[in-house]
């Protein structure tokens, strides 16, 4: 074997290691209350992450080698490219299409109800109070829409089912979105799932991530408002309802199921008591990892073969 052929194999072999790695852990990662948001992150992270650098380095060193040949890692690498750029785009564009709908339905929410949201948002420290409507729908819809300029809308279906407490407990979890920047981290995830929609980890992964990402808003709202049993009340009465919401790729999931779990939840919070949480600890953490691990991922892709001098 040439050396070159040595420094070409060295990188994919430790790229292959923390691939599987991955892969491996995925079993253990997907198990109920395991993992939180950043684990599940991480599963999506990492493999996108590693794959690129592999394939970056073999097309590089695959170039110097046969400059005319076919290079198949920069086609595999294209791939992904445009699978994540089409999974993003996709993200953008049903939000786009869903808001669209939504505002031909909306006004202007009563003057009690922004009052109330108001001070919600300045319990959750944000310094812009975010736009909402009211959906002139009588189906059970509550959901957050944007990214850098977020918007709230809930319809007409909560003014007529739920008491004063419900209602505010509802708004508190769609400020709790916004405070977490829910919407930021689905178009992130969503990029890294395009990058590995081949993985079915990562497709696991993403549906635990907005599994989780509910509980976590959840545990948000009751944190700020100390009332989980108004929410789990709320739940209920959507859940009980014969209609359901469209389906939609924003924050706000109604399933039954996932309002099943959800209802759990906070009466265990209930029970044990809801602790003070962190408004901004997440995202920060989040923020780390995606610019960390990739520059932790390089230098072991790249460099740690060539400094332990593997065979």
């Amino acid at each position: 074997m040439t050396f070159v052929d040595v420094a070409i194999l060295n990188p994919l072999w430790l790229a292959l290691a923390i691939y599987g790695f991955t892969l491996l852990s995925t079993s253990w990662l997907m198990q109920e209350g395991v993992a939180k948001i950043p684990m599940r992150y991480v599963t999506l992270l990492v493999p996108a992450t590693v794959a690129v650098l592999a394939l970056a380095h073999l097309h590089d060193d695959m170039r110097g080698l046969h400059a005319n040949a076919l290079c198949l890692p920069l086609w595999f690498l294209t791939a992904m490219g445009i699978l994540s750029t089409g999974f993003v785009a996709g993200f953008f564009f049903q939000q786009s299409r869903f808001e669209k709908k939504l505002i031909c339905w909306s006004t202007p929410v009563p003057l009690s109800m922004q009052q109330t949201v108001e001070c919600l948002a300045s319990s959750f420290g944000l310094t812009k109070v975010p736009e909402i409507y009211t959906l002139q729908v009588d189906h059970p819809i509550a959901l957050t829409i944007g990214i850098t300029r977020p918007r709230i809308y809930i319809s007409q279906w909560f003014h007529s089912h739920l008491d004063e407490v419900e209602l505010e407990q509802v708004l508190a979890h769609e400020l709790a979105h916004v405070s977490r920047s829910d919407n930021l981290i689905a178009l992130v995830s969503t990029a890294f799932l395009g990058a590995t929609a081949f993985l079915p980890s990562s497709w696991s992964a993403f549906r635990y991530l907005l599994r989780e990402r509910e509980l976590a808003t959840d545990e948000l709202a009751i944190a700020i408002t100390g009332k989980p049993i108004a929410l789990a009340r709320g739940l209920l009465k959507v859940v009980a309802t014969p209609s359901s919401p469209p389906p939609i790729a924003a924050a706000g999931l109604l399933e039954a199921a996932m309002v099943e779990e959800r209802v759990e939840n906070l009466v265990r919070l209930h029970k044990n008591g809801s602790k003070p949480i962190k408004l901004f600890g997440e995202k920060t953490y989040l923020l780390g990892l995606t610019v960390l691990t990739p520059l932790l991922l390089a230098w072991l892709v790249l460099e740690l073969p060539h400094l332990l001098n593997l065979p």
